[in-house]
Parts: structure tokens; C-alpha cells; sequence
């Protein structure tokens, strides 16, 4: 009798599971839907806005140059050119977006 009692408990915690499970995954989706729409267009009060007119992230550029140390014979082809690397030089883009 104990057996059975118990049986069907495990079962309806089962049904319970299941149903659960089924429910989170539509809700999850109209949940994900809303959020995108929210976050990214790009409206005054959004955050996809204040990232977009002030970037979170510093963007550097880094730049190499090489000097040849032997230009003449390099010129002619009788020595392989002998570079010197000068650099890094780095430069950091600000990007403003206004009256857009």
C-alpha cells in the first residue's frame, strides 16, 4: 500500500516537473524576445544609446615603422635591407556621435 502511495507521489512530482519545464521554456522565450527589443534598439533613453554616444570600451591603435639602414645596397640588390623597427606608436580614437 506504501508502495503504491509513494509511486504516485513520485509520479504527480513528475507531471509538476514536466509541466514546469514546458511553461520555462515558452516563457524564456518571450522573456529573451522583450529584453532584445528593449536593449537593442537604439532610443534616447536605452543603454544600446549611452553605449553607443559614449563607448565603454578605450579603442588604441598601434602603429609600427621600420627604417631601412642600408638604403644604397639594399637599392641595388647586392645586401637585403636591414630594418630597424621604430614604434609602437599609439593613438587613441575618440568617436562622437551627435546630431544624429
Amino acid at each position: 500500500m506504501l508502495f503504491t502511495r509513494l509511486n504516485k507521489v513520485f509520479i504527480g512530482l513528475g507531471v509538476i516537473v514536466v509541466c514546469a519545464a514546458v511553461g520555462s521554456y515558452f516563457f524564456s522565450q518571450s522573456l529573451m524576445k522583450s529584453q532584445i527589443h528593449q536593449n537593442v534598439y537604439v532610443l534616447n533613453n536605452s543603454k544600446a544609446y549611452g553605449f553607443w554616444v559614449n563607448p565603454p570600451a578605450k579603442i588604441y591603435r598601434n602603429y609600427y615603422l621600420f627604417s631601412v639602414q642600408n638604403p644604397d645596397e639594399a637599392a641595388s640588390g647586392t645586401q637585403k635591407p636591414i630594418l630597424k623597427e621604430m614604434g609602437p606608436y599609439t593613438f587613441s580614437e575618440v568617436h562622437n556621435q551627435e546630431n544624429f
